[in-house]
């Protein structure tokens, strides 16, 4: 009997445990790009965590490029879209502006729980591309993150409040460090989910920039998920204590 009892506590407790992380399906990891108010591209990305790409446009004068990482599908507690880093460098002699999303779906969270996103703007630098050019380097930004529960890519609701770093210089070099983050506060939402980072550079001539964001989704799970896990985690103990004695 209390061997019998003792095989029910561990498979009840696995069980739960199993149910309060449920593995996310493949996920899709896709970037946009438009400038000047254009269409936007959309290009794939091969793979789930780890990302480098560029396209090169205007004739060869503008030049963008991306440095994505990923932890997809993240943890019952935590999804993150990390170090979403963009590069343009304009070397025509007219500014543009360029748009640029970044942006993977099916993260997990806990069911019915609610979650906070905050992207952190970690670095902005602008340099000047040739010294031949008069005319100083400088762009302007605005970066955001978003979450959305519909577990669509570039689905920008739940989007963060807008900050937007900027300077103008004559020389290279110059980093133009952000003194604030962006909060969404708390919301509701489901899993799995899609985050998004984006990015707006308005790019003067002769210019380089490049902008580094992360968007970070913290969760708090439901209080009845976390009853279910402590549940598993107690009948484990309990499962160990009656071995024990049995011993």
């Amino acid at each position: 009997m209390r061997k019998a009892f003792s095989f029910m506590a561990l498979a009840t407790a696995m069980a739960a445990l199993t149910w309060s992380a449920t593995p996310a399906t493949a996920a899709t990891y896709q970037w946009e790009y438009a400038v000047d108010g254009g269409a936007f591209t959309v290009v794939n990305l091969p793979n789930q965590n780890n990302n480098s790409d560029s396209v090169t446009l205007l004739g060869g004068t503008l030049t963008i490029a991306i440095n994505t990482n990923s932890n997809n599908p993240g943890t019952a507690t935590l999804g993150e879209l990390f170090n979403a880093t963009t590069n343009v460098v304009n070397t025509s002699g007219a500014t543009h502006t360029v748009q640029v999303y970044v942006s993977e779906n099916d993260y997990i969270g806990p069911p019915g729980g609610t979650g906070m996103l905050t992207a952190f703007v970690t670095s902005v630098t602008v340099n000047k591309q040739s010294a031949l050019n008069s005319k100083a380097a400088s762009a302007s930004f605005t970066a955001s993150g978003a979450q959305s529960s519909t577990n669509a890519n570039f689905a920008l609701t739940n989007s963060t409040n807008n900050y937007t770093a900027s300077g103008t210089q004559s020389g290279s070099g110059t980093t133009f460090l952000p003194d604030a983050t962006l909060t969404s506060g708390l919301f509701p939402f489901t899993t799995p989910y899609s985050l998004t980072v984006c990015t707006t550079m308005v790019i003067g001539a002769n210019t380089s920039a490049t902008l580094k964001i992360d968007n970070n989704l913290t969760a708090t799970p439901e209080p009845s998920s976390m009853a279910i896990a402590g549940l598993g985690a107690l009948g484990l103990i309990g499962y160990g204590i009656r071995r024990r004695r049995g011993a």
